[in-house]
């Protein structure tokens, strides 16, 4: 039944083909970006502690008013910035994208597809 859907379908994509949602970005696209960006981890201060990708800023929700200057001394106006959390059930990558416009107008920030869990795949 399948082959008959993708003879009367061939431009569908394949059934596994993981698409990007609004505002997520995937190792796919972060490879072909000539630009640099910065990398936010909006764990919590213990599992950012325990491991996270090198260079990156904590920024969690619980420690946004302490962090955020940090944070605000590496972005620069131009930088994108790319968000992760723990994994895809972690609201909080999502609820810090859509802080960081209100907060310091900013306009090019991603979700990082599949969060903590795909940078521990191509790691």
């Amino acid at each position: 039944m399948g082959g008959i859907n993708v003879w009367l379908n061939p431009d569908l994509p394949h059934w596994n083909v993981e698409t990007l949602g609004e505002g997520e970005v995937d190792y796919t696209v972060l490879g072909s970006w000539d630009r640099p960006y910065l990398w936010i981890d909006a764990r919590e201060p213990e599992p950012f502690d325990q491991d996270h990708i090198p260079s990156v800023i904590n920024l969690s929700l619980s420690h946004f008013d302490e962090q955020a200057g940090l944070f605000l001394n590496k972005w620069e106006l131009g930088l994108a910035v790319v968000v992760y959390c723990n994994n895809r059930q972690c609201r909080a990558s999502k609820e810090l994208a859509e802080r960081l416009p209100n907060e310091f107008a900013m306009d090019e920030i991603y979700v990082l597809k599949g969060e903590w869990g795909a940078w521990l795949e191509v790691k």
